[in-house]
């Protein structure tokens, strides 16, 4: 009884107080339905921004990796001549830096790559978009190269 009452009493403060409501959801329904439109984008075409630094192809030439702005900051990505490039991990980041996140290279074996994120080296498969190793290296990391023992 007492809202009923206060609503004849004051009719101008709840049409304004029930605009504003309607307001507010209705940007936030607009910015909501956005973020799910450039996720999309971002996950099926890959080409939300700028490619950072080379692509590196793996040792047959059928696969290729690189680094390029998403929706929230930096992906990893992986196409090969049959299919679209696809995200294979993301980290948040508003400025491009090698030193924290750089595609390194795929793995001697062409079935995993590898990129330095958060002070680690990290190598993840393509095909789960898991990583399966991580090392924690504390820096940058200037150089790189994968070393066999024969």
């Amino acid at each position: 009884m007492r809202i009923v009452e206060w609503i004849r009493l004051n009719r101008t403060g709840f049409l304004i107080l029930a605009g504003v409501s309607i307001i507010v959801m209705g940007l936030w329904a607009s910015n909501h339905l956005q973020k799910g439109k450039r996720r999309l984008m971002a996950d099926e075409l890959g080409n939300v921004g700028d490619i950072w630094g080379l692509p590196k192809a793996n040792q047959a030439n059928t696969k290729f990796a690189f680094a390029q702005r998403s929706e929230n900051g930096l992906g990893l990505y992986e196409c090969s001549l049959e299919r679209p490039p696809r995200m294979v991990t993301e980290t948040w980041q508003g400025t491009f830096n090698p030193a924290l996140f750089r595609v390194l290279d795929w793995t001697p074996d062409g079935q995993s790559l590898a990129c330095t994120c958060d002070g680690k080296m990290r190598t993840y498969d393509p095909e789960s978009r898991e990583p399966t190793d991580e090392i924690i290296i504390g820096g940058g990391l200037v150089n790189f190269a994968w070393l066999s023992l024969r």
